[in-house]
């Protein structure tokens, strides 16, 4: 960036600095309230100051080293939402000093996130939120919208919500207190979600309403009145501070009556990752560009280690926030760095003007991101065509909503594991079923090995298998099975399982996948296994003695192959060559090569300058790429042409050819093709023809394996 665009750029980046630091203290003072209400009050100066600090600590690591630029993180609504029912369940132990387990078990919270952030960065496991349905992970977040928005009202009632007292909240002096609050979060919102006035709108509008507030109050109150009255978050006794969880805090928490909140440290734990990948993959798509997931979780894992020893909630990327500065025209990372320094300046010095924060304000900033991930859920919910897992979506919301977050949680992970078998039992993991006979491999074969090949075609069996295997798939599987060797009585002798287009197999399968090698063992046929990706981890599928493992289904067949062909007796030389159909005196213009085994017979690239004839012995051609790895293209034996194309066109050689065995056969230079062209026409043309004859024929062959394939 030029210093003229530089200095072009400074004042929308002073107002975006100025917007993330009053979102990361803003959000911090809401989110601390929601958890040390009531009688955990007299911990809230602490907690405040807590999550302030550890929201810049962590935002301001991130933003420092994160691939997002420029990129806001602060503490989180999702798994506070959680923590806010384990705090209840502290409360409800009998501890005899509740504030301080909660605070150790907030510390506990935050570091476990961390590590486990940094667990799944470490070993490159981000891609596994892809497999939640996204029904389930809209549910979960809209449920944590009702907490929050109905967090946000109890903030501003400062009493629980419940139909018991519904009276009372609809009561117009309770009502003066939450509805400024309501109107303020759903003004923020709609401005949040406006295209036509500019960001910075929101932090006015927030700034207007305290203005405006104790405008009020001084005309027709006073703050000792107001503060009285509980209109504000203080007054604190002893101010705001900032105490780290100590030694003493861990070794002397009621460990005993805090194990039963396990469960709800998991599953903030739980949520605070899912939602992080959520969040990164949202980012992803507003950026249009490419995120190393597993980067982001390393660096967000070391920033929550940092984080956790002031006993605030897990930080991680800001979504809302991360578009907000950059709508705003902010480009660099310092530009949410500056706004971590200052709220942890305000954390560190400025805490004690938090008693006189509003309470609807603090209210007003809840309601908006509540209402807000509600309204995003029901418009995902209208869009959703599967009525099932609509009905899903709305039950785990309504049991967040009237029994509570961990029950949700757990029937929400139920709701995965019936989406996940509603889904992939609509799958048929038998791609196609063919034959030896349909089903052929590359290598060049002379028409007598096809003729006896096709003629024993039907004693092989190629199943192609796909999808995630688990126990309800490969039930139907087995049925397969048994109906074809059932059908086959006894002439199948061997089956091919082709595991290429598989993507998993389910540790519950075992049992059943030997069930099926055991029973094809026990028909008489062999087991052959094709293309088991690496990332499956199944070294014993099918453990059975006679089974084998091939590194693609072509290798496979061609083992199937071989073994058919040596059965047959050998061909003499005189048999090979009638079967060339050259007469003695055009072979007459052929030299005699021999090839030893694993020698280069042609090199790709390099120039056409002859034709061979393979008499005898195996070679493989091989597609070489860029980095020089081989992909296997064709095998070839006797009576196999090779370089046939560029002695006709003089190009270079298109593949490597390895002589797999010692091979013998018939050469011809290009000199001598050309001489013999001219000298012997007749000759020439009976070369030409019977290249046109073989090329005929492998393009026959290459038409029908390539209809088979896309069947």
């Amino acid at each position: 960036m030029t210093d003229m665009a530089a200095d072009r750029d400074l004042p929308a980046e002073v107002v975006a600095v100025l917007a993330a630091a009053l979102s990361t203290i803003g959000m911090s003072i809401s989110l601390a309230t929601l958890i040390f209400t009531g009688p955990l009050s007299e911990g809230l100066p602490r907690a405040i100051g807590g999550f302030v600090v550890a929201g810049a600590i962590g935002g301001g690591l991130i933003a420092w080293r994160s691939q997002i630029v420029p990129s806001a993180s602060l503490v989180q609504d999702a798994p506070v939402v959680v923590l806010t029912a384990v705090a209840a369940g502290v409360l409800a132990s009998g501890s005899d000093q509740p504030v301080i387990d909660v605070f150790v078990l907030l510390a506990l919270t935050t570091l476990l996130t961390g590590a486990l952030m940094w667990l799944f960065g470490r070993f490159h496991l981000g891609h596994l939120v892809r497999y939640m349905p996204s029904t389930v992970v809209a549910a979960f977040i809209a449920g944590t919208g009702y907490l929050l928005l109905r967090g946000g009202l109890q903030v501003m009632h400062r009493g629980p919500l419940s139909l018991d007292v519904l009276g009372d909240f609809l009561a117009w002096e309770s009502m003066q207190r939450w509805l400024p609050g309501v109107v303020l979060g759903l003004l923020i919102l709609a401005i949040q979600r406006s295209k036509k006035l500019p960001p910075v709108t929101m932090s006015v509008v927030i700034l207007a309403a305290v203005a405006i507030f104790f405008a009020v109050v001084a005309s027709a109150s006073s703050i000792e009145s107001v503060e009285a009255d509980g209109w504000l978050i203080g007054p604190f006794a002893d101010g705001t501070n900032i105490t780290p969880v100590t030694p003493g805090e861990v070794i002397d928490a009621n460990w005993i009556e805090l194990t039963p909140q396990v469960a709800g440290i998991a599953g903030a734990v739980a949520v605070a990752v899912v939602a992080l990948l959520l969040n990164l993959s949202a980012l992803e798509f507003v950026g249009r560009g490419r995120i190393d997931v597993n980067r982001e979780l390393r660096l967000t894992g070391g920033a929550n280690l940092l984080a956790a020893a002031f006993a605030g909630a897990p930080v991680y990327h800001a979504l809302g926030d991360t578009v907000l500065i950059q709508r705003m025209g902010a480009t660099r990372r310092l530009v949410p760095m500056t706004a971590s320094a200052l709220a942890l300046s305000f954390g560190l010095f400025g805490t004690g003007l938090v008693g006189f924060v509003p309470r609807f304000v603090v209210g007003g900033l809840l309601v908006t991101v509540g209402t807000s991930l509600l309204l995003d859920w029901v418009v995902g919910l209208v869009r959703t065509t599967s009525q099932f897992e609509r009905f899903l979506s709305i039950g785990i919301v309504l049991v967040i909503a009237f029994v509570g977050i961990l029950e949700g949680i757990g029937v929400g992970i139920l709701a995965t594991c019936a989406v996940f078998v509603v889904r992939y039992s609509r799958i048929d993991p038998m791609r196609r079923v063919a034959t030896g006979r349909q089903l052929t491999s590359r290598v060049d074969r002379t028409e007598a090995d096809r003729n006896e090949l096709a003629d024993a075609g039907d004693r092989t069996v190629i199943l192609q298998l796909q999808g995630y295997l688990f126990f309800g798939s490969l039930s139907s599987l087995d049925d397969e099975v048994r109906s074809i060797l059932s059908a086959a009585d006894g002439t199948v002798d061997a089956v091919v399982f082709d595991l290429t287009h598989v993507t998993g197999i389910d540790s519950s399968a075992d049992v059943l996948i030997q069930r099926i090698g055991a029973f094809v063992t026990g028909a008489g046929a062999q087991v052959i296994v094709a293309s088991v990706p690496e990332q499956l981890g199944v070294d014993d599928l099918f453990d059975v003695e006679s089974n084998r493992w091939f590194a693609t289904l072509d290798n496979a067949l061609e083992h199937v192959e071989t073994a058919r062909l040596a059965d047959v007796s050998d061909r003499e030389d005189d048999e090979i060559e009638h079967h060339l159909e050259l007469t003695d005196e055009l072979l007459g213009h052929f030299e005699p090569v021999s090839f030893a085994a694993d020698s280069v017979v042609i090199s790709q690239g390099a120039p056409s300058d002859e034709l061979v004839i393979i008499r005898s012995g195996m070679l493989t051609a091989y597609r070489l790429d860029g980095d020089g790895m081989r992909q296997r293209l064709s095998r070839s034996g006797p009576g196999a042409l090779i370089g046939e194309v560029g002695l006709l066109t003089g190009g270079v050689r298109t593949a490597e050819i390895i002589a797999d065995t010692r091979v013998e056969g018939y050469a011809i230079s290009r000199d001598s093709y050309e001489r013999l062209r001219v000298l012997a026409p007749d000759l020439g043309f009976e070369l030409h023809e019977f290249i046109l004859r073989r090329q005929a024929e492998r393009v026959a062959r290459l038409t029908s394996s390539l209809s088979q394939a896309l069947r």
